[in-house]
């Protein structure tokens, strides 16, 4: 009889892990899925059903996700972006996004290949990896001042994607984080910044010039790999009799550059 109980406890936490999400629509009569949480009174939004692909496309279109939403006469504040809550919607073009959301998910956008714009406000704190992985057509973004780290493959292989501003604040760009961004022609890095992950912006064939600031001590393997377009880079070097900073400026090969090793290391 005991090994029966166990069993049956075992089987409906499993039914609860996979159990579907709640829509509510929101003012604009669209449907959103969310996950609830009854102690903190916060929302999630996540994807329709048990898994991000139960469902193919459940967000098309323009989706603007509410601030707060009432479900069984309870109101909930709306605090995330879920992990993988918009994967492979694949006929999203817009989201915006209310200031009471403070942190995007792991691979929440992965794949959204028709998102054009995103309105990230700035109370998000955190994106996590692989955020807006393979969004061909997101043309340029902007980060919240909140931000402190980009991470790994965040916006990997975001061919459109031209431009980006990175705000004061951000301390790492993580693994692969602009890898494959192929129309980005140029990016202003934030004196905050202290490390460039291994491959952050490999193969941005269309990056020109780069400026690196005075506080990073961390460039690592194959951060500009195949640059081949970018013909200056400047960085700030530390004179150890003068105890003075001082400015270089390298004309890498686009391949090569990637070894150089950075001065303050």
């Amino acid at each position: 009889m005991k090994k029966i109980i166990v069993f049956c406890v075992a089987f409906l936490a499993t039914m609860n892990l996979w159990a579907s999400a709640t829509s509510v629509k929101n003012a604009y009569g669209v449907e959103i899925w969310y996950d609830f949480d009854n102690e903190s009174k916060t929302a999630s939004v996540t994807y329709r059903g048990g898994s991000y692909s139960a469902f193919s496309n459940e967000y098309t279109g323009e989706v603007v996700i509410p601030s707060t939403v009432t479900y069984e006469g309870k109101e909930y504040s709306v605090t995330s972006i879920g992990e993988s809550a918009f994967e492979s919607c694949t006929s999203l073009t817009s989201v915006t996004l209310p200031e009471s959301v403070i942190s995007i998910g792991y691979a929440a956008f992965e794949y959204c290949i028709s998102l054009t714009s995103i309105t990230i406000p700035e109370s998000v704190t955190s994106i996590g990896r692989y955020a807006f992985y393979k969004c061909s057509s997101l043309t340029s973004i902007t980060l919240p001042e909140g931000v402190t780290e980009i991470g790994n493959s965040a916006f990997e292989d975001c061919g459109s994607l031209t431009s980006i501003t990175i705000p004061e604040g951000v301390t790492k760009i993580g693994i692969s984080a602009f890898e494959d961004c192929r129309s980005l022609t140029s990016i202003t890095l934030p004196s905050s910044l202290t490390t460039i992950g291994w491959s952050a912006f490999e193969e941005c064939t269309s990056l020109t010039s780069i400026t690196i600031p005075e506080g990073v001590t961390s460039i690592e393997n194959s951060a500009f790999y195949y640059c081949i377009s970018l013909t200056s880079i400047t960085i700030t070097i530390f004179d150890c009799h003068n105890y003075l900073p001082s400015f270089i400026s390298i004309a890498p090969n686009g391949q090569t550059f990637a070894q150089i090793p950075h001065p303050l290391q």
